[in-house]
């Protein structure tokens, strides 16, 4: 069953959401700001319509070799902490990015479906802007120097996300097993 792109513009029609649809690379492109952020927000329709990918391209770009560890740890915990959106890093260019993929298979792209996806992930852009801004900017996670934080479950999450990119490395250069 899936979708094509014209559902979905009738969807982002109805819900009065301004876009552009590149026909040469099939593929809808809709701008949001937020204070002084702005963010593009992508749909593609991918695999014969079964699979739907929205993305937040370009979040930021990362030349910062010094700061990069505590930026993937707080984009670990972010995608650990809030469900659906993926976080990805491009090695070649730097790119930070975030997105969602809804399979379909043989479903259909409900509006409320596609609506909820696209706000979660415009939130999370938002959000994580903002916060690996900072690090990139301060060398300081924003997320963990709050005076909310509880020490000892900060402590904790920084262990596993330490256990979680150990694991990665060992993986990364084909060692797997325990970290």
């Amino acid at each position: 069953m899936g979708t094509t792109i014209q559902e979905i513009t009738a969807i982002f029609k109805e819900a009065n959401i301004h876009f552009d649809v590149d026909e040469d690379l099939d593929l809808i492109r809709s701008l949001w700001s937020r204070g002084e952020s702005t963010v593009t927000l992508v749909v593609f329709v991918l695999e014969d319509g079964e699979l739907v990918q929205l993305r937040a391209p370009t979040l930021l770009q990362v030349d910062d070799d010094a700061n990069k560890p505590l930026l993937f740890r707080a984009m670990l915990q972010m995608a650990y902490e809030i469900r659906l959106v993926q976080f990805e890093y491009d090695p070649a260019d730097g790119e930070v990015s975030t997105c969602i993929d809804i399979a379909l298979e043989d479903g259909k792209l409900t509006s409320a479906q596609l609506l909820r996806c696209c706000a979660v992930l415009l939130d999370v852009a938002f959000l994580a802007h903002k916060r690996l801004t900072t690090i990139l900017e301060t060398g300081k996670d924003p997320a963990l120097d709050s005076e909310d934080v509880d020490e000892e479950e900060a402590e904790q999450r920084q262990s596993q996300l330490d256990a979680m990119a150990k694991l990665a490395a060992l993986i990364r250069r084909g060692g797997g097993g325990e970290a």
